[in-house]
């Protein structure tokens, strides 16, 4: 995953999910974004957003807040 990758911050995110960066860092404390998708740094986190989309894709994320939602 993450050793090689571009490692991108939680406002490019939710650009790319279309919701606010406030979900997305709700959506991690939650645990509805896999662990293995992301790397906390001091209090932030750096997210592999091609690891994160493929989990999406592949319904291994959870939500009940706006954007993405797995049924």
């Amino acid at each position: 995953m993450i050793e090689g990758s571009d490692l991108v911050r939680v406002e490019e995110v939710a650009n790319t999910l279309g919701v606010k960066p406030t979900t997305v860092q709700e959506w991690v404390r939650n645990g509805n974004i896999p662990k293995h998708t992301y790397l906390k740094v001091g209090k932030t986190y750096r997210f592999d957003l091609k690891a994160l989309i493929n989990a999406l894709r592949a319904g291994n994320v959870e939500t009940d807040d706006e954007g993405v939602n797995n049924d």
